[in-house]
């Protein structure tokens, strides 16, 4: 995993719907691989995360070094 907390420029489809107060965090996490986004390039902002999500996004910050 990549320790580099630039913005991504690689936007998701759904880009639109992210709040701009979040945006820079948004994409700060998936600079770090923490957030990937969905197959078909959304992020789904929102959308609903479950439990299985929730606990990889924990888990995944959990060991940024």
């Amino acid at each position: 995993m990549k320790n580099d907390v630039s913005v991504s420029k690689d936007k998701f489809a759904d880009d639109s719907s992210i709040a701009e107060y979040a945006s820079d965090a948004v994409y700060s996490m998936k600079s770090l691989e923490v957030l990937n986004g969905y197959e078909d390039g959304t992020f789904k902002p929102l959308g609903q995360l479950t439990r299985a999500e929730a606990a990889k996004v924990i888990t995944l910050i959990a060991n940024i070094q």
